[in-house]
């Protein structure tokens, strides 16, 4: 259970007592759990009808006075002081542009805030909040929720993008990001979903390029060791490979023959299928696809002739599967916040 404040705070910097000594304060904003927000009648009026009709009404005197604290009129709003905290922010030019938004808390219920308290421009403010590749990379989940609770579908899905790079959702994780107690089984369903399809796509797309250049099983000497178009994995075993490494024919009982990789290949290929299971975010793979895995190292290491042009050509096959999976992806980056 959350610790109820009973004393009151004065917030940080830049709305603290004496954050401005060259302008004063003229004025108190109360959060919900008693954090003091110092701050300029001026400025809040410029960013909010609401507040400048607020400040527009005559001071009340005597027993109907309004409250004060310092010698300044306090006003008690609703909100708590991480959501105030990113309304106030919203409302002072200065800070829009160079105020370091910390992290997201509050800025669901900012949200709704700036709505009730007419901030111009301030949604628009917060959506490109929670683009910023800072969250959308660190906390993709959260901004996630932040979207699906908010109805904004286009951050949903570049959220549900970002979530690629990340291990398969945890339902244990929902106790650190509070948003997911106010979005659906629904919403979660969806981005569960979209990871699915994506790994759906990504590893036949692997695939794909990885069986370019293989030979007709029936006709191998129709391919050519020299031409250098041709990936390693698949140049004969005959030409300038260790005797253990090249592409091999493998012959099915029933007389059936096909065309199989070089050994190390298939060993990489293998691990890059399982990345899939866990991480489908297409330039995550791209990185892995050039990037051999332990037992293909090791397996590449007996053959001069692949240990050579390898490199090259996975690096090739990685920028090809990257710019096919993001086409493939675009098809499947549909999400319904309703």
């Amino acid at each position: 259970m959350a610790t109820v404040r009973e004393t009151v705070e004065n917030a940080k910097h830049p709305f603290s007592p004496t954050s401005d000594e060259l302008n004063p304060p003229d004025v108190i904003l109360r959060s919900s759990d008693l954090v003091d927000f110092y701050s300029h009648k001026a400025i809040l009026s410029f960013g909010s009808p609401f507040f400048k009709h607020m400040f527009a009404f005559p001071e009340p005197m005597g027993e109907a006075a309004n409250p004060t604290k310092d010698g300044l009129p306090l006003v008690i709003l609703p909100e708590p002081r991480e959501a105030l905290e990113k309304l106030l922010v919203l409302c002072y030019p200065r800070f829009v542009s160079s105020y370091l938004f910390r992290d997201l808390d509050g800025v669901d219920a900012a949200y709704e805030a700036v709505k009730k308290y007419d901030i111009s421009g301030g949604r628009e403010l917060l959506e490109a909040v929670l683009v910023d590749p800072r969250f959308l990379q660190k906390d993709p989940y959260r901004v996630f929720a932040i979207a699906c609770h908010r109805g904004l579908e286009n951050v949903a899905e570049l959220a549900a993008m970002a979530t690629l790079t990340q291990p398969p959702f945890d339902p244990s994780i929902a106790v650190s990001i509070p948003e997911l107690k106010v979005i659906t089984a629904y919403h979660l369903c969806q981005l569960q979903l979209f990871h699915r399809r994506c790994s759906q796509v990504l590893v036949p797309t692997l695939r794909s390029f990885a069986n370019v250049g293989a030979p007709d099983p029936y006709s191998p000497s129709e391919m050519s060791d020299d031409d250098e178009s041709t990936p390693v994995w698949w140049e004969d075993a005959n030409e300038g490979h260790d005797a253990s490494c090249g592409m091999h024919i493998l012959v099915h009982d029933d007389g059936n023959a096909w065309s199989d990789f070089a050994m190390w290949f298939r060993l990489h290929m293998e691990s890059l299928e399982e990345t899939c299971d866990i991480h489908h975010e297409s330039g995550w793979i791209a990185q892995k696809v050039a990037e051999l895995s332990p037992p293909a190292l090791v397996a590449i290491s007996k053959c001069p002739r692949c240990v050579e042009r390898a490199p090259s050509c996975l690096r090739g096959m990685a920028k090809k599967v990257e710019v096919e999976a993001n086409q493939k992806f675009q098809a499947v980056r549909v999400f319904s916040c309703m």
